[in-house]
């Protein structure tokens, strides 16, 4: 997936988040002068941060250890659209900040329901192993199915300690909810929020798959 040319791109990219430039008109510049397609450029949005950001992200990152006696929001759709980005063979990746990202652009829309079944059913079940004290799981209403994706992981789930909400915006629930860990890949969620970070989606893959990451990270 990372070709030298890209990571070369990449490197740019970077030396110029570092000195302040736009993201959108960097990544059209890098993505104009190295002739990169739509797939490679999607490939440096989501995965290539300043020096600065991608370093303060990573450092809040945890396992899923750190979540013993504490509590935990999860980005509903965030983490449940990656695993299944991955189920259906869209590529998924390692960013900078050395957190998991897909270059799937739905905006709304989602994969087929045996898909979304699958990755809902890998979702609780990871859940469920996880030893957090209370847990609240926001989606998106705009997301096709929302309702229904809410719905069947509440079932599958079956946790006293679980709330799960279907809202206009899952980033502002989780901010004001204001738990204690979040998980999500969300970079600006994750800015915003400034606290510890679990990688579930990275978490339940490689609990499911032999994955084998394509990273940013040198």
């Amino acid at each position: 997936m990372f070709t030298p040319e890209l990571r070369q791109a990449s490197s740019d990219l970077r030396w110029l988040y570092d000195r302040g430039y736009s993201r959108s008109a960097s990544v059209k510049l890098v993505g104009d002068r190295y002739q990169l397609d739509r797939k490679d450029r999607l490939l440096l949005f989501r995965g290539v941060s300043s020096t600065a950001a991608s370093s303060r992200r990573n450092q809040l990152i945890v396992g899923p250890s750190a979540l013993k006696g504490h509590s935990l929001a999860v980005d509903g759709h965030n983490v449940l659209l990656t695993v299944a980005n991955y189920i259906a063979g869209i590529p998924v990746f390692e960013a900078d900040d050395g957190i998991i990202r897909d270059i799937g652009a739905l905006h709304g829309r989602v994969h087929a329901e045996a898909v979304m079944r699958r990755s809902l059913d890998l979702v609780s079940e990871t859940l469920k192993s996880l030893d957090q004290t209370s847990l609240f799981i926001a989606f998106d209403s705009p997301v096709s199915h929302s309702r229904d994706h809410a719905g069947y992981l509440r079932e599958r789930t079956a946790m006293r300690s679980i709330t799960i909400a279907v809202t206009p915006s899952g980033d502002k629930a989780i901010r004001e909810r204001n738990l204690e860990f979040v998980a999500t890949s969300d970079s600006a969620l994750i800015e915003t929020l400034g606290r510890g970070v679990l990688d579930l989606a990275r978490l339940i893959l490689e609990k499911t798959f032999d994955v084998k990451w394509e990273s940013f990270v040198s």
